[in-house]
């Protein structure tokens, strides 16, 4: 018998699960290792089998966050709605690669994902045109107005307008990374009215609007920068600045509830194919119901926030 060795060895291996069935999508190379696509096959009470495909899901999100509280979400119902024939496992806070490395390598064969939470601002830089209006701060009132917007025809538009775009995958849906506000040193901010925040010109544009300066600065900063009145406020989720009790400082919010930029739901060409059009079409309806029940979620969370954030002393007030 022939011994085999080397390139033999390997080939013959990757014959073998070809013929198995594993290879749905080929093998995925994540640095200098290789990530390919799991089908576990599962039997069930009366005897039947039931083979489920994994998904790689990447996103930048941290474990915790809103986005990733959406993405777990949305992994959770997919399994529900495919009756277990669909796992989306979840690469979070960039495991497989920046947003804008993942979108240049997204027709790739070394692509690591299936699945991708990209921020529609890279998107924008990648060449996909109609996202410009999903980037502009404010530019959804609450979180039931996204949600909205989300199964709407002209959030369609944008999503074809991804695979339009040449850049080897298409849009599913849309999901939010929670909403931002305003805390202020003073209730009637004077000087120049310097808003810190981490530097999104979208929140630059929205700021500017408000007669503000926006101004990049880490929130680790902020005690310092109030404390020798070099900034006016800053830019904050609910979440952080309670928790960080920055209400002692910042005493007054403005509820403007902006958002600053959505982040969209991608699969790639080479998964899309693979799965069939029933699936990919699951993939939108669980990611739209995901986005929809999360905003009576977040609505609710903000409110209790800022009931909260009132019992510790902290007035509403408005930027002028």
């Amino acid at each position: 018998m022939e011994k085999k060795t080397g390139k033999k060895l390997i080939m013959g291996g990757i014959a073998l699960l070809a013929a198995g069935g594993l290879l749905f999508a080929g093998w995925k190379v994540l640095g200098s290792k290789f990530l390919a696509p799991k089908v576990d096959t599962t039997e069930t009470t009366n005897g039947s089998e039931v083979k489920t495909l994994h998904l790689s899901l990447s996103t930048d999100a941290m474990e915790g966050s809103v986005l990733y509280q959406i993405a777990q979400n949305f992994a959770d119902r997919v399994a529900d709605m495919s009756d277990g024939k669909l796992a989306v496992d979840l690469y979070e806070y960039g495991q497989l690669g920046k947003n804008s490395d993942m979108i240049a390598f997204l027709d790739s064969e070394t692509q690591a994902a299936d699945l991708l939470f990209v921020s529609t601002d890279a998107l924008r830089d990648a060449g996909c045109t109609k996202v410009e209006d999903t980037t502009k701060a404010c530019a959804f009132k609450d979180h039931a107005d996204f949600a909205k917007w989300v199964a709407s025809s002209k959030a369609e538009q944008v999503l074809a307008d991804t695979e339009k775009s040449g850049i080897g995958g298409t849009g599913l849906f849309f999901v939010e990374d929670g909403f931002y506000q305003t805390f202020l040193v003073t209730a009637d901010p004077v000087s120049e009215k310097i808003i810190l925040g981490l530097g999104f010109d979208e929140s630059d544009a929205y700021y500017k609007k408000k007669n503000a300066h926006y101004e990049f600065g880490p929130y680790v900063d902020i005690p310092d920068r109030v404390a020798n009145g070099t900034i006016a406020g800053a830019e904050l989720p609910f979440d952080q600045f309670e928790e960080e009790k920055m209400y002692e400082y910042l005493p007054y919010v403005v509820h403007d509830n902006h958002m600053v930029r959505p982040y969209e739901a991608i699969i790639t060409l080479r998964t899309a194919d693979k799965i069939g059009k029933d699936s990919v079409v699951l993939l939108k309806k669980a990611g739209q119901e995901t986005v929809k029940e999360y905003a009576d979620i977040l609505t609710h969370t903000d409110e209790e926030a800022l009931a909260r954030l009132k019992e510790a002393g902290v007035a509403e007030t408005a930027l002028k």
